[in-house]
């Protein structure tokens, strides 16, 4: 929180109890303030995926988180076989509890996005919620296996 909004929180604190549309519009200052700083960063953020730029309707933008998460599912598919070869070298065990933790990472992925996207079901953004999810948290993944890669691979 900055100075600014730790300022403003004080100022709602000590405003008489009988002056609640004040303290309510001060607490909306606040929260916009809180939101403006918090949201400045992410505005240099590039895109989750390039045809963010392009699309025009919600239909455009579903169509590009679909895209995007079928992109990162493809290559953490392309590392999970590079890893489960590398690791049938050094016996069945290993390549069986990765195959384990994998499946149960699957349904981590599904609850999860399930979860972050709930607030839009039934709306029309709600694909578009969903697969970018799934394509951050498939990201995710993917980043780890390339880690366990490398060091299968020294």
């Amino acid at each position: 929180m900055d100075i600014e909004t730790n300022h403003m929180t004080e100022l709602i604190l000590t405003l008489p109890a009988s002056n609640t549309m004040t303290k309510l519009f001060a607490t909306a200052v606040c929260m916009g303030l809180f939101l403006f700083t918090v949201s400045a960063p992410a505005q240099n953020k590039k895109p989750a995926a390039p045809c963010q730029d392009t699309a025009q309707t919600q239909f455009d933008l579903n169509n590009c988180a679909h895209e995007a998460y079928v992109k990162a599912d493809n290559a953490m598919n392309i590392t999970y076989k590079k890893v489960m070869a590398s690791l049938t070298e050094d016996g069945p065990q290993y390549s069986q509890k990765l195959k384990a933790a994998q499946l149960l990472w699957i349904k981590y992925r599904d609850a999860t996005c399930e979860s972050e996207s709930s607030l839009n079901e039934g709306g029309t953004m709600y694909p578009m919620v969903y697969n970018f999810c799934l394509a951050g948290v498939t990201d995710e993944r993917n980043t780890r296996l390339k880690e366990l890669l490398k060091v299968l691979q020294q």
